[in-house]
């Protein structure tokens, strides 16, 4: 069976749209990658503040960097918060303060409050 020249320009069109679309949607920030770069901050805040910041420190750093994008920002958010709700007894006051701490500056608010939908 034959293709005709529309059809293989049309498929040599979806292709190339495939190719530059696909990078877009790996990039997402997943919140798998969220939640292993604020294990350290939580680890440390559990522990009251006593404890290394280091590692802490470098993944906010490294995890407010990536966030490129307003979607970006509002996923970060959103798995962030998720992420801290899981801890009963998490210090959220301390966990508000790592940022500034950190020296890193934050885009949104540690707290079960934050609306992440108005994150920018």
């Amino acid at each position: 069976m034959a293709c005709s020249a529309e059809h293989k320009l049309a498929l040599v069109a979806l292709t190339c749209t495939l190719v530059v679309a696909a990078p877009i949607s790996v990039a997402a920030i997943s919140c798998g990658v969220v939640e292993s770069n604020l294990k350290p901050c939580v680890e440390v805040v559990n522990r009251h503040g006593k404890g290394p910041l280091v590692l802490c420190c470098k993944n906010l750093g490294k995890l407010f960097s990536m966030s490129k994008t307003k979607a970006d920002r509002q996923r970060v958010c959103s798995c962030a918060i998720r992420y801290a709700e899981t801890f009963r007894n998490l210090n959220w006051d301390l966990m508000g303060e790592v940022p500034a701490v950190c020296q890193v500056p934050a885009f949104f608010q540690f707290s079960p409050s934050t609306d992440c939908s108005r994150v920018r």
